[in-house]
């Protein structure tokens, strides 16, 4: 499986942006701020981004560190 960006995931998956926020109980442009800057993610919100998009966050934000 090759590493992905949290946008791609969520495209793959047919969710928009404010489909997210909804259901990370934040606005549209917090969740917009997750995908331009993954690595101001908290580990918290990044394994439920995961667990949302049915991904491993290893592969969305530590991907270019994976072996």
């Amino acid at each position: 499986m090759s590493d992905k960006t949290i946008r791609q995931v969520r495209e793959e998956a047919g969710l928009t942006q404010q489909d997210m926020a909804d259901k990370l109980g934040i606005s549209r442009q917090a969740y917009a701020a997750y995908e331009s800057h993954p690595d101001r993610v908290t580990i918290a919100q990044a394994r439920r981004i995961c667990s949302i998009l049915g991904a491993e966050y290893e592969r969305i934000f530590f991907g270019k560190f994976a072996s």
